[in-house]
């Protein structure tokens, strides 16, 4: 059986409203979710290289470097979860 991956994408806050941890609470519903799916060990979240706001909050959730995309024009994260 292959294995299941998550990823987390698709997330914006507009720039009058960030300082305000709403990317955290967007972040805390499907990381819930993650964590019950029977075989899903891994989530992934893609960021533009240089993006460092938006980098700075998947490493405070947990993710870590995990590769280069598109000559690191995308960066991949990922957050083992067992």
């Amino acid at each position: 059986m292959p294995k299941k991956i998550g990823c987390l994408n698709n997330l914006y806050v507009l720039p009058g409203y960030r300082g305000r941890r709403i990317a955290n609470m967007l972040c805390a519903s499907p990381m819930l979710w993650f964590a019950v799916v029977d075989g899903l060990h891994t989530v992934y979240v893609f960021v533009f290289s240089g993006n460092d706001s938006v980098i700075s909050l998947y490493r405070s959730l947990g993710f870590r470097y995990s590769y280069d995309m598109f000559g690191g024009f995308i960066v991949a994260y990922s957050l083992t979860l067992r």
